[in-house]
């Protein structure tokens, strides 16, 4: 079994599903146990949203049921833009396994998220000059990798080019601008290395060891009661999700700012139609989260409408959702477009996830 740790559900669910594009059979847990029957164990932790010593007891946690589960491989996943406790993380969990190296490679150049000289480049663009830089929670004010990654540790950092041996200890971030450059990194991974770091360093090691063939994307259905799409990013709604969605001929709902939300999400849905539910540009009472009361929205219309395609996009609101539901366990059917297609365990419920900062594939919305 190979074990996948990530911060968040989309990060989890993203990796799972690559693995299952590849033949493998992959789960996603939001629990901490193992999968008797897995190729591919994918566990959210739940971490970015912490305070970083909570999030380093949870990765400890992982580390000492890791050595019980002896996995053929760990792959920690974290997020392409350097969000969360990253280097409290790695540290945390390369020091449980008694790895001497870290080979951290965040980048996913076929999105254009590169390494290039030590910084963090999206479409070109440094990472501090993005809309990254506004996130808030982990605001992005450097484009440099190394300090990105939060306060020195006990690991010598090591940032390098393209091309350039890795060093044989410490925590190392190559330059990444190309698959070739994914390739090389995988090739010197070791038994002594934690390799870490965005979806496509991780199916660069998966077809180290030769599961390079991807099977046909997962079908996109319409559902029998209709389609709800959640939207619990603030980074997707600002890209223009609403004009997006209304296009499409979905009724755009914001529980935050409508008394009536609940009476006109119902009514489309009764139709088959499609609803997207977000927060919108409203501003919650201080204190509130957003994710959860989200969460807590859409619950009272999947309870109504239970046959209704479910699309999520936003790792925290997915994550607050599922806890609501009670869905622990999922099995990857396959991606479309990076966006992950999941069964709940022991139901034929189905759902779309993906990373709030990506878009939907556009046959989401020839469906819509």
């Amino acid at each position: 079994m190979i074990l996948v740790v990530a911060d968040d559900l989309t990060g989890a669910a993203e990796l799972a599903a690559a693995a299952a594009d590849r033949g493998l059979r992959a789960w996603v847990h939001t629990v901490m146990e193992a999968c008797g029957d897995a190729d591919v164990l994918a566990l959210d932790l739940q971490t970015r949203s912490l305070v970083e010593e909570e999030a380093c007891r949870r990765v400890a946690s992982l580390a000492e049921q890791a050595r019980r589960w002896r996995p053929e491989w760990i792959y920690l996943k974290t997020d392409s833009a350097l969000r969360g406790h990253i280097a409290a993380e790695l540290e945390t969990l390369a020091a449980g396994l008694s790895r001497r190296r870290v080979l951290f490679v965040p980048a996913n150049p076929s999105r254009k998220r590169c390494i290039i000289r030590g910084e963090y480049l999206i479409d070109g663009v440094p990472l501090d000059r993005t809309r990254f830089a506004r996130d808030p929670e982990h605001p992005r004010r450097s484009a440099r990798v190394l300090d990105c990654l939060g306060m020195p540790s006990s690991l010598v950092r090591h940032s390098i080019g393209c091309g350039a041996p890795s060093p044989d200890n410490g925590l190392v971030v190559p330059d990444a601008a190309s698959v070739a450059d994914l390739d090389l990194r995988a090739g010197e991974t070791d038994e002594g290395t934690l390799p870490a770091g965005a979806l496509e360093f991780f199916c660069a090691l998966l077809g180290r060891q030769g599961a390079r063939g991807v099977r046909s994307a997962v079908p996109v259905s319409r559902g029998k009661c209709g389609r709800l799409l959640i939207c619990g990013s603030l980074a997707a709604w600002e890209q223009g999700r609403a004009a997006r969605a209304s296009g499409c001929g979905m009724s755009v709902v914001l529980p935050f700012l409508e008394e009536d939300w609940q009476a006109r999400a119902r009514e489309t849905l009764h139709r088959a139609g499609g609803v997207l539910l977000a927060i919108g540009p409203a501003r919650l009472p201080r204190g509130s989260d957003g994710a959860d009361t989200l969460a807590r929205a859409a619950h009272q219309l999947i309870g109504e409408h239970p046959e209704a395609e479910l699309l999520i996009e936003g790792g925290a609101t997915a994550g607050a959702l599922f806890r609501r539901i009670g869905w622990r366990r999922f099995e990857a059917l396959g991606s479309l477009g990076g966006t992950a297609r999941l069964r709940v365990s022991g139901g034929p419920d189905t759902v779309w996830i993906k990373p709030g900062s990506y878009p939907w594939p556009e046959r989401i919305w020839e469906y819509g």
